[in-house]
């Protein structure tokens, strides 16, 4: 069942704390990058073993160009993190008035619909292909 008549949820007290909460601990964690950089050197799997980038490689350098503020630079790494980046900075303070009760939680589709999924798959295809071509890793 794809189109208006699709049933819709507002997201509860519990998601979008947790969703906010995700969100901050991944740019905490891309914050604190000089401390924990020099210990872990590894590298994405598939770019070590066949020489080409995965979908997410360059993806912490762009968490922590982004929380450094060069968002250009982010987007150069990897674009569709970087845009993930952005909207955790945008959802963490909307986060916070939903959870004082200040605005209401959005509806979200029960199930994703077609269109979509689509959407999804091609941001996904796009950012892995871009990668491929410009890859700077």
């Amino acid at each position: 069942m794809n189109g208006p008549g699709l049933p819709a949820v507002r997201l509860g007290r519990v998601a979008v704390a947790l969703t906010a909460m995700a969100a901050a601990s991944g740019l905490g964690v891309a914050w604190l990058h000089p401390l924990w950089a020099e210990h872990l050197a590894t590298r994405c799997p598939l770019l070590a073993i066949f020489g080409i980038p995965c979908v997410t490689c360059g993806g912490t350098r762009a968490m922590v160009a982004l929380v450094t503020g060069d968002a250009i630079e982010a987007l150069a790494w990897n674009p569709l993190v970087a845009l993930g980046g952005l909207a955790a900075i945008a959802w963490l303070p909307l986060a916070l008035l939903m959870l004082g009760g200040l605005i209401k939680p959005p509806r979200m589709p029960a199930i994703l619909p077609v269109a979509g999924r689509g959407a999804i798959v091609g941001a996904l295809a796009l950012n892995w292909a871009y990668l491929l071509l410009w890859f700077r890793g």
